[in-house]
């Protein structure tokens, strides 16, 4: 089921992408498109959750799903919000990567002036700025 669902919307966003649509008309497509796809796998999943097994793998999935159903469907009442967070966390992983190192901030401040400089980086180079980024250790 849930490859009938994932593909579907991926699509529809990578449609999305190569017509370069804005925001706006990203929730109108998105109305049209997407929301009869997720509409359709709620019923399924609200359907199957009384037939599951409370603490089967598909059980709790389910349950999962149906918990969290709000911010799983964001995306479809704004434009604006990407599908997935997927890039956030492209973003972040050099820092979860590199946390060890966090380790020897010595100090809270130490520890808070390393995420405020993370944090100017990675908006840096989301507004393309990385040319201006030292790349090499002083």
């Amino acid at each position: 089921m849930l490859r009938n669902v994932y593909r579907p919307l991926y699509a529809i966003e990578k449609t999305m992408t190569q017509q370069g649509l804005t925001p706006t008309d990203k929730q109108t497509y998105r109305d049209t498109h997407s929301r009869p796809i997720l509409e359709s796998w709620h019923a399924w999943l609200l359907e199957h959750e009384p037939m599951t097994l409370p603490h089967s793998p598909i059980g709790k999935a389910i349950r999962y799903a149906l918990q969290h159903w709000e911010g799983l469907a964001v995306f479809l009442s704004d434009g604006g919000v990407e599908i997935d967070n997927n890039a956030t966390e492209r973003d972040i992983k050099p820092f979860v990567m590199g946390r060890k190192n966090f380790l020897f901030a010595c100090t809270q401040a130490g520890a808070d002036s390393l995420g405020v400089h993370f944090s100017l980086i990675v908006t840096a180079k989301h507004h393309g700025l990385t040319r201006l980024l030292i790349t090499k250790p002083f």
